[in-house]
């Protein structure tokens, strides 16, 4: 439950997306994928700021963060920073190739029903992020 709770405090999620390769699913929208294994691809790349504005613009999706004015950020505890979004990861508006943060998991969630993907389980994250290829 502690885990749930700073996921959503934290609001910030870099989105790895996975493709379970024996269901037949295709690639979605400009990201080159990696095979781990024989059981799924995942996302070369994070998302980035100029595919979830695609998304935001194909949708009229408004995030946590735009909502509140802000998001949250942990430096000497939790503070609030006002204008940080998605499309403006420190405030400033960031590079159409610089990774989405501060998004929420459901935000997240939403996004890959949209591309065709869905989130890595933590066994898949793992596996990803340590197998060399």
């Amino acid at each position: 439950m502690a885990h749930r709770q700073l996921l959503s405090a934290l609001r910030i999620l870099l989105l790895a997306l996975v493709n379970l390769t024996s269901a037949g699913a295709q690639p979605g929208p400009d990201a080159p994928m990696q095979r781990i294994g024989d059981r799924f691809e995942i996302d070369r790349t994070e998302v980035t700021i100029g595919a979830f504005r695609s998304f935001v613009q194909a949708t009229g999706t408004r995030t946590k963060a735009e909502r509140e004015g802000g998001s949250l950020i942990y430096e000497a505890g939790w503070e609030k920073r006002s204008g940080w979004a998605w499309h403006s990861p420190f405030g400033t508006p960031g590079a159409p190739e610089e990774p989405a943060v501060h998004i929420t998991h459901g935000e997240a969630q939403a996004y890959c029903r949209w591309a065709g993907k869905r989130l890595p389980t933590e066994a898949e994250w793992r596996e990803a992020a340590y197998t060399e290829r």
